[in-house]
């Protein structure tokens, strides 16, 4: 093992290249990764641009939650002022919101509204 820099709290197990068992285990590995689906295709690719996709769709669900506390709270009839003020909030969590989501992923969301 050589004495290399430290890039973390544990010392590498070793600096030296990739030699061709090396090599040979990493193409097993992405065979196997492969063959259980761990990979988007190029259309589910497509499909999904998440950055923009979910932006948009957060977006949307936004609007349609400061929407539903507009028409809850005229229900109610609360006064213009509160409306103004009134709003809700979505927050994502889980795989999405930690950026190691995957093929198929949802985006985990809740939904805050004032109580009126």
């Amino acid at each position: 093992m050589s004495d290399g820099p430290q890039y973390g709290p544990n010392k590498a197990l070793s600096h030296d290249p990739p030699d061709e068992r090396d090599l040979k285990l990493n193409e097993l590995l992405l065979a196997e990764l492969k063959a259980q689906k761990n990979f988007e295709s190029a259309e589910e690719g497509k499909k999904r641009h998440v950055e923009l996709y979910a932006a948009d769709v957060l977006r949307k669900l936004h609007a349609l939650t400061k929407q539903l506390v507009q028409v809850v709270g005229k229900a109610k009839k609360l006064p213009a002022a509160i409306l103004d003020e009134a709003g809700g909030r979505v927050f994502t969590y889980g795989s999405y919101s930690l950026g190691v989501y995957g093929p198929g992923s949802d985006i985990d969301t809740l939904v805050v509204a004032p109580k009126h």
